[in-house]
């Protein structure tokens, strides 16, 4: 994991920088930034799932 990476993502939107702000030091150690393509990434309501996503840049539809 890049924590530098972790940084520049949460500083580039505001929105999730006053979201995480308070966050303890190991949560924030334990995020990881993933890019993913058009149509690659699909939650399906109804699912349970293990992680939590913050969407920092992009769009998403939700249905």
């Amino acid at each position: 994991m890049n924590i530098n990476e972790v940084y520049k993502a949460i500083n580039s939107n505001e929105r999730v920088r006053q979201l995480v702000k308070t966050a303890p030091l190991n949560i924030i150690e334990q995020m990881e930034v993933k890019k993913f393509d058009t149509k690659q990434f699909v939650l399906h309501q109804g699912e349970s799932y293990q992680n939590t996503y913050l969407l920092v840049n992009g769009r998403v539809k939700v249905f």
